[in-house]
């Protein structure tokens, strides 16, 4: 039984292999994996050269399994690590993920009253990039100031930016409040895509917030049936009022989003457990003429 396994495992992985020769060198598309790591937040883009930006980790060894099904045979960079703010849900994976990946760049605040000594150790060895960033040829990360200059609440310290690729348009907060939200909202602009700050509470996301910067797709991590009740009603009830169209990790697991920079799809891959990336890309191929195009 276990000679079969064997063969079984090594059949799959020549044709892996094979289907990254043939289709990896064409695979131009955008992708926004919104990994679903329980009650916390990773999300991993890939730019159409195959750079990998990740975004927060996800809190322990299951956001980091989760992350790694989505990372193709023999690829293991990172190009960019934000971290958007240290609470253990958005960073409890990092060490797991330094120790098998290669980290080209961090992003974070110092600031950050969650920033211990125990995180410096961690990230002191790499090298830190700061300001607004370009990744390939054409996605572009833009920060916006936090309006908190000193707090005792890591939430507050967020980091907030919008990413760019093309016509396409995203912004991610972490978990930063909404008085905080509100006070970036113009300079933040229209966008296709919210990455809704802490998992969907009420204290984020004001109908302020939505009505200025004009989100197309609300996408929500969070933890089923998790004991904080997020995603809350209230923060529901401005989405169906203003016509945006809601995807949950807690409810329909890891949602990938693939774009060519002028329209894009989203599909869940939930369910699938091991080289998720290629099966995204074969669904992709099938659902070509079914695509949601928001955009």
């Amino acid at each position: 039984m276990k000679v079969a396994k064997y063969r079984y495992l090594f059949v799959v992985l020549i044709i892996l292999l094979i289907f990254d020769l043939i289709f990896g060198y064409r695979d131009r598309s955008f992708y926004a994996y919104f990994l679903d790591v329980g009650q916390g937040e990773a999300t991993l883009l890939r730019t159409p050269e195959g750079r990998y930006v990740l975004i927060d980790t996800g809190p322990g060894r299951a956001a980091y399994e989760e992350l790694s099904r989505y990372f193709p045979l023999g690829e293991n960079t990172i190009d960019l690590l934000i971290i958007s703010h240290f609470d253990n849900d958005h960073i409890g994976a990092l060490p797991l993920i330094l120790q098998s990946y290669k980290v080209n760049g961090v992003i974070y605040n110092e600031a950050d009253p969650d920033f211990k000594d125990d995180w410096e150790n961690y990230l002191q060895p790499y090298n830190r990039v700061q300001g607004d960033i370009k990744v390939g040829c054409c996605v572009r990360i833009s920060f916006f100031e936090n309006p908190v200059v000193d707090s005792r609440e890591s939430n507050e310290t967020s980091l907030a930016f919008r990413v760019d690729y093309q016509s396409l348009s995203f912004f991610f907060g972490g978990d930063l409040p909404s008085p905080e939200e509100d006070l970036i909202a113009s300079a933040i602009g229209d966008i296709d895509v919210l990455k809704v700050s802490h998992h969907g509470s009420r204290n984020s996301t004001s109908k302020y917030f939505v009505d200025t910067i004009k989100p197309e797709v609300a996408i929500i991590s969070a933890g089923r049936n998790n004991t904080y009740g997020h995603p809350h009603k209230e923060v529901l009830d401005i989405f169906n009022m203003n016509k945006i169209a809601v995807e949950r990790t807690d409810i329909d697991g890891t949602q990938v989003l693939i774009s060519d920079g002028i329209t894009m799809e989203l599909v869940s891959s939930d369910g699938c457990e091991q080289y998720c990336s290629y099966l995204i890309f074969l669904k992709k191929l099938l659902l070509s003429d079914q695509s949601l195009n928001y955009l």
